[in-house]
């Protein structure tokens, strides 16, 4: 799953998420997070917050990785909206932004 973020192969990543059942293989944060990544890589914005959404329905716990990844994919295709939105949906996971967090919102929110 690294390799697809690392490369930008979105379309295999949710593949292979799609298929670790089938492997035995449980989701995990580690999971989601390098497929958001591989979204965010892969200018899938809308395809990345959906894989976010799905995480606490599945009993995952998104985390700072999580939105950081969310967040740098809304902020490379100008979506400040939905960036805000991440932002304070952080607080429902009750995670505090960090550094990284502040500065894709706010970058997003000036291209926007």
């Amino acid at each position: 799953m690294g390799a697809c973020e690392k490369g930008a192969q979105w379309q295999l990543a949710l593949t292979l998420l799609s298929r670790l059942p089938e492997a035995n293989v449980l989701h995990t944060t580690f999971c989601y997070n390098s497929a958001i990544g591989a979204c965010d890589k892969g200018a899938q914005w809308q395809i990345a917050l959906y894989l976010l959404s799905l995480m606490p329905n599945l009993g995952i716990h998104p985390n700072m990785v999580s939105f950081r990844c969310a967040l740098r994919a809304c902020l490379r295709a100008e979506q400040w909206q939905h960036a805000v939105d991440l932002f304070h949906s952080m607080a429902i996971c009750t995670l505090a932004p960090d550094e990284y967090v502040y500065d894709f919102t706010v970058s997003a929110c000036a291209k926007g």
